[in-house]
């Protein structure tokens, strides 16, 4: 049954189980509801990305690029949030302030990527290099896929749940 006709692709699905559902099932789709809370409850939250949280949030560093105007630019993330990414790339780049573009990141865990429809909102000189400049980008809400949501999601409550453990064992 079609959700909206202005969304003709967009539809409801009703699912019966002569059985209970399948694990799997539940866990994905308890993923998903968790992952859209935690995005609209902690979208400004940045998480630094070391080489540890690149494995955790199977992010492929090497595949990451920003699209605006049409120019591929390749660049390197820094951090990340449910709502944006700061990113550094290659000249002094100011003009790109207000401008929409695509962020492309690649994944480790399948062949593609992940896209973000963005603009640049920030520009900021890398200290001590005159070559490279860092800019904030901040996703278009609407656009940002549940296969990203998930991922910060699943590394916070990992962090959380980290910290309670040596609060817990006092």
């Amino acid at each position: 049954m079609p959700y909206h006709p202005e969304q003709p692709n967009l539809s409801f699905v009703n699912l019966v189980f002569s059985n209970h559902p399948p694990d799997e099932l539940i866990l994905r789709l308890g993923q998903i509801v968790e992952a859209n809370v935690a995005f609209q409850q902690r979208k400004e939250e940045r998480i630094a990305l070391t080489d540890e949280v690149i494995n955790e949030l199977e992010i492929d560093p090497k595949s990451v690029v920003l699209v605006i105007d049409g120019l591929p630019r390749k660049c390197i993330l820094r951090d990340v949030s449910f709502s944006g990414a700061k990113i550094i790339l290659l000249g002094l780049a100011p003009f790109l302030v207000n401008k929409q573009g695509l962020l492309k990141i690649g994944m480790q865990d399948r062949n593609g990527t992940l896209n973000f429809n963005c603009t640049v909102v920030r520009f900021e000189q890398v200290q001590g290099r005159q070559d490279l400049g860092a800019i904030a980008v901040k996703f278009d809400d609407a656009t940002v896929p549940s296969e990203y949501k998930i991922r910060p999601s699943s590394y916070l409550k990992t962090l959380k749940r980290a910290k309670k453990a040596p609060e817990q064992s006092k």
